[in-house]
């Protein structure tokens, strides 16, 4: 219960997420997971950057 674990009237549900944007303005790569604990490693952000 999202109201109870907030302790107000939020009913939203922080992600964490990682964008990559390229030159053009679009999303080049992006990762997000509902897991807090899932985050972008160093070598995907390194491996995205390279593929640009």
């Amino acid at each position: 219960n999202l109201k109870e674990a907030h302790s107000d009237d939020s009913q939203q549900l922080p992600i964490p997420a990682t964008y990559i944007i390229g030159q053009d303005g679009k999303i080049a790569w992006r990762q997000f997971d509902p897991d807090y604990k899932k985050r972008s490693s160093v070598k995907d952000i390194l491996e995205a950057l390279e593929k640009l």
